[in-house]
């Protein structure tokens, strides 16, 4: 199934096994239910793994949604403190990067969850995160690269810090990926 995010609109389930005519399967709405024009609660940065769909909800934190059975199930939303500007999940772990920094979710958690992880004091804002095969990797506008251990995934340790250009010109460091052994930092 190919699911699409709809901006404010909510979320769109689509067969895929012809990819020339795409089949519409469902909608679901997002946590803010039917977004009228210029609604600021826009779903993106999703993820779909094992009949689940995570997605960063920009004013609500995290939302999952089940879609094993071709259609959407309930959708559990997992609220953040600030914007939410995407996500990666590994294992039993979600990272949202988020206004107020990395914040860690358990795959599986019930509605309303708090964060089982989520940076003290929230160290700035995080656009983006990227895993590699034992860290995360994550883009603070604020701070440059931050390297965090996922020895621990639910509850990852910060373990380096680089002040990047963009940093020190004030712009911030935007979106970093992981190629293989090769670190791309959009700064």
């Amino acid at each position: 199934a190919l699911v699409v995010a709809r901006g404010p609109h909510g979320f769109q389930a689509c067969d895929v096994a012809l990819p020339v005519t795409p089949l519409y399967l469902d909608f679901a709405y997002g946590p803010e239910g039917h977004c009228p024009a210029y609604c600021t609660d826009l779903n993106r940065g999703i993820v779909a793994n094992g009949g689940t769909l995570y997605a960063a909800s920009y004013t609500t934190g995290i939302v999952s949604l089940d879609f094993s059975g071709g259609g959407f199930g309930p959708l559990v939303s997992w609220p953040l403190t600030g914007r939410t500007f995407g996500l990666t999940e590994s294992g039993a772990s979600i990272f949202a990067a988020s206004e107020r920094g990395l914040a860690t979710f358990a795959k599986g958690s019930p509605d309303a969850a708090a964060p089982l992880f989520a940076e003290a004091n929230g160290t700035g804002t995080v656009r983006s995160a990227a895993l590699g095969e034992s860290h995360l990797y994550v883009a603070s506008a604020s701070r440059g690269l931050e390297t965090y251990s996922l020895a621990d995934p639910l509850s990852p340790a910060l373990v380096d810090v680089v002040t990047t250009a963009g940093v020190q010109s004030d712009d911030g460091t935007s979106d970093v990926a992981v190629d293989g052994d090769r670190l791309l930092l959009a700064d």
